[in-house]
């Protein structure tokens, strides 16, 4: 079977499961997420999120944090993205991934600096382990913060705690060559981010 096929079958088993018990909002959440990221369904998708929502909306943490993400990727709303992250943080205030998530959002479509930079800290202070969060903040503090040190020793931790972060290289790189006149640095830097991900244009 190829992927499609795959996950086309996935989706029956989710449908089979949706008719046994129309209210299991976790089934309705986890058929929303492949009609999104595999079945590249964003309709779809976004009417799982709501019913999995509705059925449960004090326990849909993870529908609230896809759901978000869609409005912001798919459907060009970022204050309803907000929304969504803030409601999955008032259900789980120890939530690492979301708060990483509404940083993000904040720093590049709100452009909230001290937001951004406040969820950044939050999620590394629920998880020192969290290489994402050390990605954003590094990118905070090297171009909206002027602070490009800082922002490399973000970089640098994220990379230290997961050596395969492509995107992590290549951002370093920027800021060695364009805001510190590191030019070979950033050349090894965008190097081993092509060894990494050869196919990343």
């Amino acid at each position: 079977k190829n992927q499609k096929q795959y996950y086309q079958g996935s989706l029956a088993d989710l449908n089979r499961a949706i008719e046994i018990d129309p209210n299991n909002a976790y089934a309705y959440y986890k058929r929303g997420k492949i009609k999104v990221e595999k079945l590249k369904d964003t309709q779809g998708g976004l009417a799982d999120y709501n019913r999995a929502i509705q059925l449960d909306p004090n326990a849909a943490v993870d529908a609230y944090i896809s759901r978000g993400g869609l409005k912001t990727e798919k459907l060009n709303d970022p204050q309803g993205s907000l929304a969504d992250y803030n409601r999955a943080i008032e259900i789980d205030p120890n939530y690492t991934i979301v708060y990483y998530l509404r940083g993000g959002l904040k720093m590049i479509e709100l452009k909230d600096t001290q937001g951004g930079l406040t969820d950044f800290n939050r999620a590394i202070q629920l998880d020192p382990n969290a290489a994402n969060a050390y990605y954003g903040r590094g990118i905070l503090k090297a171009y909206d913060l002027n602070d490009p040190q800082g922002g490399l020793a973000d970089l640098k931790r994220a990379i230290q705690l997961d050596p395969n972060y492509a995107i992590a290289y290549y951002v370093r790189g920027n800021i060695k060559a364009g805001k510190l006149n590191d030019p070979q640095g950033g050349l090894a830097d965008y190097n081993r981010a092509i060894q990494l991900d050869p196919n990343n244009a």
